[in-house]
Order: C-alpha cells, then sequence, then structure tokens
C-alpha cells in the first residue's frame, strides 16, 4: 500500500510538463468557546472550554485550463476541557491532533470566465491520536491510521489575475477509506471500512460543511 501510494506521487512529479503554472491554496480555521456561567455576586468560574485549530495548506500546477495535479495536506488539533466536580475538582482535558496528506487530480468540468465548477480526486493517507488529561495526568487513548480514495465537487471563481476563492463541500463526496483504530491502553485493534456515495446534511447548520480557501497563482 506504501509502495502504491509512492508510485502515485512520483507518477504526480513526472506527469508535470509542458507549459502550466503553480498555484498555492490554503484555509486557515480557529475556533475558541468558553462556557463560563456569570452570576450576579458571584465570582465567575471556568467549567468548559474549546479550542479548535485547522490548516490545510495545498500546493498544484495547471497543466491547462481545465486539468490540474498536485499534493495536500491538513492539520486540526481539538482541545476541550471541563471541570470535573467530585471531592476534589480538577479539570479534565480531551485532545484530539488528526492529520492527512495527499495527492489529487482537478478537473474543470465547466465554466465561465470567472466561475469554475470542478471534480477533485484524491488518494490519501492520515492519522489521529487522542490523548486525556486529569489534573497532571496524561493519557493515551487512541491512535488512528487511515488509507482512502474521494471524488468531491469544487467551485472557485477568480477575483483577480492573482487570486481565487475555492470552496468544497465535504459531507458530500464518492469515495474508499480503510481506517484501523488502535487502543492505546489494551493494544486491540479495530478494522473499519466505508464506501459508496456520501450526502450528509446538517439542518441545525447546513453551512458547517463548506470549507473556504484561497488560490494563488504564480
Amino acid at each position: 500500500m506504501k509502495k502504491a501510494f509512492i508510485s502515485c506521487i512520483i507518477m504526480v512529479a513526472v506527469s508535470v510538463v509542458g507549459s502550466a503554472q503553480f498555484f498555492v491554496e490554503g484555509s486557515l480555521s480557529v475556533e475558541f468557546d468558553d462556557a463560563t456561567p456569570v452570576f450576579p455576586g458571584y465570582l465567575p468560574e471556568k467549567q468548559y472550554t474549546l479550542s479548535n485549530l485547522n490548516v490545510s495548506p495545498l500546493v498544484g500546477y495547471q497543466l491547462n485550463d481545465d486539468f490540474a495535479v498536485g499534493a495536500k495536506a491538513s492539520f486540526n488539533r481539538r482541545k476541550e476541557w471541563s471541570l470535573y466536580v467530585g471531592t476534589d475538582p480538577v479539570g479534565f482535558e480531551e485532545i484530539l491532533s488528526r492529520w492527512n496528506f495527499g495527492v489529487f487530480c482537478r478537473y474543470k468540468i465547466w465554466g465561465t470566465e470567472k466561475l469554475s465548477f470542478l471534480v477533485e480526486s484524491t488518494i490519501q493517507i492520515g492519522g489521529s491520536k487522542t490523548n486525556e488529561k486529569k489534573a497532571s495526568v496524561t493519557r493515551k487513548i487512541e491512535s488512528r491510521k487511515s488509507f482512502g480514495f474521494n471524488l468531491s465537487p469544487l467551485v472557485s471563481y477568480e477575483i483577480s489575475d492573482k487570486w481565487s476563492i475555492i470552496t468544497s463541500y465535504h459531507l458530500f463526496n464518492f469515495g474508499f477509506k480503510h481506517e484501523t483504530a488502535k487502543n492505546e491502553e489494551t493494544g486491540l485493534k479495530n478494522h473499519f471500512y466505508s464506501y459508496g456515495f456520501y450526502a450528509v446534511s446538517s439542518l441545525s447548520n447546513p453551512l458547517s460543511g463548506i470549507k473556504i480557501g484561497f488560490i494563488y497563482h504564480f
């Protein structure tokens, strides 16, 4: 599997020939939530906080007006803290770190001078780990590794000769994924396979799956 993935990277590198153009793309999101109740006459006591950082850089090569290839990565770190109430209240923290790396091919299906509708196919590997921290004691809970392929729609809009805005809807895609989850305390591993067409919507927040990024063309 690793050899096949490395071969895909080599094929993408070798295929970058002719008149083409480099571009970089990426998105950055930061979230922080502090659910601290405030009561008149009492000092506020922190009970819950959530921080979430997501970074997604991408480097691509535009082979022609309709076709592009490249590589992309993403890193996500989510930290959730809550007050553990007991005989001796202490802070309880859960930390999730997740990463992904992939190579992609992007094809323009239809578009105008400024607006383009694209489809992107990606082969990617990833991993994650979950730790828990109570007071000053940290425990490793779970680690995951994954390999997969997906096909997803994109929409881009050119705002200048160098800059474009691109959006993707991650709750709508077609693909395959194999994931291995390991319990760090027991050493037990579980394997998960998923494939097919996915179309998930959130009635409470229909925009939650939309990711907006920027493209810069050299």
